[in-house]
């Protein structure tokens, strides 16, 4: 999944892509591979 494309006025709809764009990045992560990737931000 490519990066998301953020609005200009920053809406809700962008949160929710974010979100998606997250999930789909971590879905298959263990749980100590969410923890590296959340903490190496």
């Amino acid at each position: 999944m490519e990066k998301p494309v953020l609005s200009s006025d920053f809406t809700i709809r962008d949160i929710y892509k974010i979100r998606e764009y997250h999930y789909e990045l971590t879905k298959d992560m263990t749980t100590q591979e969410r923890i590296k990737f959340y903490n190496e931000g």
